[in-house]
């Protein structure tokens, strides 16, 4: 995570209540994801899908956890997008990130698991801003704890 990143999570995190020193503070991920997880308990998910990295996996951790879901990690290796513990098929899913900015390929993934039969029905970041510009399934929403630059 970048320091323009971590200085934006810092700061959403205290206007909801959770004044860490570093985005490794537990505080931090605990504030952000049980937010997050308010703000997409209505769409039913069964599967949080994160990227592999330890930032959006420890987020997605609580997320899954205040939802009562699987967590599954997407990770690409020499080209090959896969999905740990395997793809979701058939299941309704949340995409998660911290940034969407920082990873290539929310359009793969979304295909990835539209293809593998899951239905996303959100895809969650900090603010709308760190979402880029795609075509989401019928239904999915965007979902996030700010909604305009900071």
């Amino acid at each position: 995570m970048d320091a323009d990143l971590t200085s934006l999570t810092l700061s959403i995190a205290a206007q909801h209540g959770a004044m860490g020193e570093s985005t490794q503070d537990p505080i931090v991920p605990e504030t952000l994801g049980k937010h997050l997880a308010a703000e997409i308990r209505a769409t039913d998910v069964e599967a949080i899908v994160v990227w592999d990295s330890l930032n959006d996996v420890v987020l997605g951790h609580v997320v899954a956890r205040e939802l009562d879901a699987r967590l599954v990690t997407a990770f690409a290796d020499e080209g090959i997008l896969g999905f740990d513990p395997m793809t979701p098929d058939g299941l309704r899913v949340a995409l998660l990130a911290y940034s969407w900015s920082t990873y290539p390929g929310l359009d793969a993934l979304l295909n990835a698991l539209e293809h593998s039969g899951a239905t996303v029905t959100a895809v969650c970041a900090l603010r709308t801003e760190d979402i880029p510009e795609v075509e989401l399934p019928e239904g999915a929403q965007i979902v996030t704890l700010a909604r305009t630059a900071e």
